[in-house]
């Protein structure tokens, strides 16, 4: 498990700063690549979004909590990756009001 932590002040847009760190990972560690699943909490959340939508074809899987997300644009690009989306109704931060609600 690799576990980043975001800069103080900064977002989790860098996404080349962290598929280079994936890359190391891989190249330094029997990594199995059909196994690699991205997961976040918050802006960490966030960033398992916008990561997984910059780079689709690195990941079996994203568990994205407590993230807002509405940015259907991204949505064509993560229709085949399996999602498992986690947020608390009773989230004041990020109300789960403004997040999509999944389609079954």
């Amino acid at each position: 498990m690799v576990s980043p932590q975001c800069p103080n002040g900064e977002f989790w847009t860098d996404t080349e700063a962290l598929i280079a760190l994936l890359d190391q990972i891989e190249k330094d560690y029997a990594v199995d690549l059909s196994r690699v699943y991205l997961t976040g909490h918050s802006m960490g959340g966030f960033g398992t979004w916008y990561l997984a939508y910059q780079h689709p074809e690195r990941f079996a899987a994203i568990a994205p909590m407590s993230a807002p997300f509405s940015v259907t644009a991204w949505a064509e690009r993560l229709k085949e990756m399996p999602i498992w989306a986690f947020h608390g109704s009773d989230d004041s931060l990020v109300p789960i009001a403004g997040i999509i609600e999944p389609q079954i």
